[in-house]
């Protein structure tokens, strides 16, 4: 009888060693596995990281200045339009950017002698300075639409003053390149800075008061 006996605790003892390696192999290893699998590639996968590459967004929502951080300046909003009212300072996006497309439409108000910009991929400014170094779209009279740290990204004869003039920025990898009222203004290649904020610059002291509006971005991979 206690032979018999030892020999069930035996087949006892085999059956729950078989069921307790069971999940840990074919079961849940591979349940797990699946899981860190799946878990990699959300991680991995640029669309799920940030849901808005490649659609455009309102980046100005024409109503406040919900999304946007000022510094230096003082700022209105009304019918649509950003006005930089006072000030020298900036108007920035609250998060960096990367690879985007950026449009944007601008008017400046002062007939002449007027300044202004609009910051790409930008640093946040050194203490005591106004502005971010590079990258900036020149808003200045007879520098419009020129790359202020690239000589060779000028534009001549494209903006149209007192008028309001449609910008059309593209930024991927260490390339840029802007059309102004539909028709290309320059391509270069020397963006340095893999990301950055994008920035309004206001200059109005001695460059006057500056309009945006429309202002959309799309992310691109």
């Amino acid at each position: 009888m206690s032979h018999r006996i030892a020999l069930l605790i035996l087949v006892a003892l085999s059956l729950v060693a078989g069921c307790e390696k069971k999940p840990s192999g074919a079961g849940a290893g591979s349940a797990n596995g699946s899981a860190t699998g799946n878990s990699a590639a959300v991680a991995t996968s640029p669309a799920a990281a940030n849901p808005n590459i490649g659609k455009e967004v309102v980046l100005f929502n024409g109503k406040d200045l919900t999304g946007w951080v000022v510094t230096e300046c003082e700022t209105e909003v009304k019918d649509g339009v950003l006005l930089l009212k006072a000030g020298e300072g900036w108007i920035r996006a609250e998060k960096p950017y990367t690879n985007f497309e950026l449009s944007w439409e601008c008017k400046n108000l002062k007939k002449e002698a007027y300044d202004s910009g609009v910051h790409f991929r930008a640093e946040l400014p050194a203490p005591k300075a106004h502005w971010p170094k590079k990258f900036q779209v020149n808003l200045k009279t007879d520098q419009e639409g020129n790359l202020t740290s690239v000589k060779s990204a000028a534009s001549t004869g494209l903006y149209r003053n007192g008028e309001w003039n449609k910008f059309d920025l593209k930024v991927v990898g260490t390339t840029a390149e802007l059309a102004i009222n539909g028709k290309p203004a320059w391509k270069t290649d020397g963006i340095d800075m893999p990301t950055g904020y994008i920035g309004l610059q206001s200059e109005v002291t001695l460059g006057g008061q500056f309009e945006f509006r429309n202002i959309k971005i799309k992310e691109l991979p």
